[in-house]
C-alpha cells in the first residue's frame, strides 16, 4: 500500500514516500506532489521507504522534477534511495543521464 507524508515548515519541506508505488497509486502520487508544491518552495523527496515501484512512478517523479525546474525550484533527494527504486531506475535506463536529469542518481 502506498503512503505519503509531508514534513517541514516554511519554504522547505520533504515529501516522504513509502510502500508500493505502482500504476494503481499514480493518482495518489500526483496528488502528493501537488500538495507538496502548494505547501513548499523547495522540496526534498525521501524514497527510502519505497518497497516497490514501476515505470509510471519514475515518470511521475521526473515530470514533477521538470515542473519544479520550470518554476525555478528544485527537487532533491532526501537521505538514501531504496534499493527497489535504484534497481528500477537502473533497469529502466533512468541512471544513464546526468545527475541533473536523475536526481536520485548517486554521484
Amino acid at each position: 500500500m502506498a503512503k505519503y507524508d509531508m514534513i517541514g515548515a516554511g519554504p522547505e519541506g520533504t515529501l516522504v514516500l513509502s510502500g508500493e508505488w505502482t500504476i494503481e497509486s499514480a493518482s495518489m502520487l500526483k496528488q502528493a506532489f501537488q500538495e507538496a508544491l502548494e505547501r513548499f518552495e523547495e522540496l526534498a523527496l525521501d524514497l527510502s521507504g519505497v518497497d516497490r515501484a514501476d515505470l509510471i512512478f519514475l515518470q511521475t517523479v521526473c515530470a514533477a522534477q521538470a515542473e519544479l525546474k520550470s518554476k525555478g525550484k528544485n527537487l532533491k533527494a532526501a537521505g538514501s534511495t531504496s534499493a527497489a527504486v535504484e534497481e528500477l531506475a537502473g533497469t529502466a535506463g533512468f541512471l544513464m543521464g546526468s545527475v541533473d536529469n536523475c536526481f536520485w542518481r548517486r554521484s
